[in-house]
């Protein structure tokens, strides 16, 4: 696996990968643009957890050229289903559950606070083949195949020893699946563990714009992310999401669980950001994780699903027939962008296999089709097939949202859960359980703001700014519209206001923070000896005597008390 500068490659990482996008921006008006774009600076995946089966969505992320896209997926299990999502449902889900800092200000009496000065402290975020599966000695292709863009084949090694770990990293470096040398423990890992790897190339006619989400079906008991791989090319402060779909609220139960102060929240800033997140909001977590070993997780929202019904597909949505009669190509996109649809790295490069940009236009992809109307004499005499690129729209765009609205409409309950970590940290991988008992998490937190000027003055200089649990913080307001400065007893505080360990049964136990390693070092034992019933859920609850610290293997995996690990994800890219 050959490592590029983080600006020009995919990021090595298990469930998902990373590329670079600039920070959010006012919306311009055409097509391939939007007032909140999904933030492309970290990692996310979407799990939907059945009885005994687990649907995910995984998001990827490429910058680089289409031959050197590959990715490896070590699954517990055989896939049953294996498919591609749709950007979209991940847009639609961060713009739906970010986190919002809500100010209301009742009252001013024409005392009124100018927030001049509007930046992020910790500054913006970073701009952003076929045939080859073959059998070989040691390996078995169980599937293979072409789904979406990708060819893929699903091999398993005929051992589990060393032999099948040096068959199968031999296989991945002869098909094209390059491995770097350090890589080859963890192949052996799961390869001990019994796994199956799923092995994903773009087809030889596709694209980097072409990729999609990721999809598959396949047995398990709960929600995983694979951060032991991760790590081989994680950026230091990586965020990290996990969208859970099931019957009840998402835990972690080998992590630990945070609650972040709001009285370290930066109220007059973050209020300002209309639902996105903030680059300070993400260092305040970071540092809030830090408190708990660097191994915890937010929970940002929790509730149920009603919000979702109908919010990616639903019939009589788009008018595709009207669209194959469209003439000509600027029509058909004004059209297509009053339908609802948006803009994407798979729009465009459909766009560009059906409405080709014309050699004497220099300007930019995304300005060029932003504005078709003013590039009518270009096009003129240039053929263009509605029918078929809206074909093309239904199959690769519309397709995957009918079927994301079918598992939201499965499933009653969304939990989403962040967290920020560092290669270093990422000893162990998330398992993601259920718990009945805790309360929902509303993704809104309000405060009431009070402006206070001199006397004869319209201008503030200090905010007082009233938490819901009735706290007040007081901010002075510099002459100059600088940053607002907060002051009094919440200077300095903690960004975590609890530490928690979370079972599937009754509250969470709070951990003071001089317990927090040995508590972590429990976790390690909990990843490993899940006692876990034949093809059920298993279940974590509050030990009647310490945990003792335990040792093995940290990966997504359970077992019945005394049986190796049975059961496992992880999800690693490779290329």
């Amino acid at each position: 696996m050959h490592h590029r500068h983080l600006a020009s490659r995919a990021v090595l990482g298990a469930a998902f990968a990373l590329a670079l996008a600039p920070r959010v921006a006012s919306a311009c008006g055409g097509f391939f643009c939007s007032s909140v774009p999904i933030d492309q600076s970290g990692e996310r995946v979407l799990f939907g957890v059945g009885d005994g089966t687990v649907h995910a969505e995984i998001q990827i992320f490429y910058q680089g050229e289409a031959e050197k896209f590959s990715w490896v997926l070590p699954l517990p299990a055989e896939p049953t289903a294996i498919g591609v999502g749709s950007d979209t449902v991940f847009r639609i889900l961060e713009q739906q559950t970010n986190p919002q800092f809500q100010l209301q200000w009742p009252n001013q009496n024409g005392c009124y606070y100018s927030n001049g000065w509007l930046s992020d402290a910790d500054g913006g975020a970073p701009s952003a083949g076929g045939g080859e599966q073959n059998e070989g000695k040691g390996v078995e292709v169980l599937q293979s195949g072409d789904v979406g863009p990708f060819n893929f084949a699903v091999v398993k090694a005929e051992s589990a020893g060393q032999d099948g770990a040096d068959a199968m990293y031999q296989w991945l470096d002869d098909n094209g699946y390059d491995q770097p040398e350090y890589a080859k423990a963890l192949i052996g890992t799961y390869v001990a563990e019994n796994h199956v790897f799923v092995a994903v190339k773009l087809q030889k006619d596709k694209a980097a714009g072409d990729i999609q989400p990721l999809t598959l079906d396949y047995p398990f008991f709960g929600g995983c992310v694979p951060l032991r791989l991760t790590s081989i090319a994680a950026t230091p402060d990586m965020p990290v999401w996990a969208y859970i779909l099931g019957d009840k609220r998402a835990v972690p139960v080998n992590f630990f669980h945070v609650q972040l102060d709001e009285a370290q929240a930066d109220w007059l800033q973050w209020s300002n950001y209309y639902g996105a997140v903030s680059d300070g909001y993400k260092a305040m977590a970071a540092k809030a994780v830090d408190t708990a070993a660097g191994r915890a997780f937010l929970t940002e929202y929790a509730g149920d699903t009603n919000g979702f019904k109908g919010l990616f597909y639903k019939p009589g949505l788009y008018d595709l027939t009207a669209l194959k009669t469209i003439a000509t190509p600027w029509e058909y996109v004004s059209q297509l962008q009053t339908s609802g649809l948006s803009g994407s790295a798979l729009m465009l490069s459909i766009f560009q296999t059906h409405i080709p940009k014309p050699a004497s236009v220099t300007d930019e992809d995304t300005a060029f089709y932003n504005n078709l109307s003013s590039y009518q004499d270009a096009l003129a005499g240039q053929p263009f097939d509605a029918a078929a690129m809206t074909e093309d729209i239904e199959a690769q765009v519309i397709e995957p949202l009918k079927k994301a609205q079918a598992v939201f409409d499965q499933f009653g309950y969304l939990t989403r859960l962040f967290t920020v970590m560092s290669a270093e940290e990422m000893s162990r991988d998330p398992i993601f359980l259920f718990n009945a008992d805790l309360p929902n998490v509303s993704n809104v937190h309000t405060a009431v703001a009070k402006a206070i000027c001199d006397p004869g003055q319209n201008q503030a200089k200090q905010v007082e700014v009233t938490l819901a649990d009735g706290q007040v913080l007081t901010y002075d307001v510099p002459d100059n519209f600088g940053p607002p400065v907060l002051t009094g007893d919440a200077v300095g505080g903690s960004p975590v206001k609890t530490i928690e360990r979370m079972y599937t049964q009754g509250p969470a136990d709070v951990v003071a923070p001089a317990s927090v390693a040995s508590v972590d070092q429990d976790f390690e034992s909990i990843t490993i000896g899940l006692l876990v019933a034949a093809n059920s859920r298993p279940t974590i609850v509050r030990p009647a005597v310490p945990a003792s610290s335990g040792s093995g293997s940290s990966g997504c995996s359970a077992a019945q008390s005394g049986s190796p690990a049975a059961f496992g994800l992880a999800l690693a890219l490779a290329g």
